[in-house]
């Protein structure tokens, strides 16, 4: 395990990241109500909100908080829901991008240098770099 701490801080945002392509996103000026069936369907915790991938992101929200306002207030739009999200660039240290997950309290991150993000990463795919493969329930 010692060596995989070490491995960590050889590998990069970059090289960590799901492409965003991969991820999982809802049109940012819907309304909650006309995206019900996606939301639902959804296999990702947390969602991009943009008008099309590849694209620039309005924002990031958690799709437990967007079921919820699907039955408190239907009627808003996504990018009322959603928050501004972490960005990052490609080539920054595992053990960095800990440390701006840590201060943020973020759970996803874009990667890239401009305002389209080329992947996403979260803290769950540097750990595994220390552990090996994590299931969660978005796993099963």
């Amino acid at each position: 395990m010692i060596g995989q701490v070490f491995q960590r801080n050889d590998r990069t945002a970059g090289q960590l990241m799901t492409p965003s392509g991969a991820a999982t996103w809802l049109p940012a000026h819907a309304r909650i109500r006309d995206v019900e069936r996606q939301l639902r369907t959804a296999p990702h915790s947390q969602i991009l909100l943009a008008d099309e991938l590849p694209g620039p992101v309005a924002g990031v929200a958690r799709k437990d908080k967007l079921l919820l306002a699907l039955i408190a207030v239907p009627n808003h739009r996504l990018t009322a829901l959603g928050r501004a999200p972490l960005s990052v660039p490609a080539d920054l240290p595992a053990d960095e991008l800990l440390v701006r997950f840590q201060r943020r309290r973020e759970h996803l991150a874009l990667v890239g240098d401009g305002a389209e993000p080329v992947g996403v990463v979260t803290p769950e795919d540097v750990i595994e770099v220390l552990t090996g493969p994590i299931e969660d329930e978005t796993d099963r």
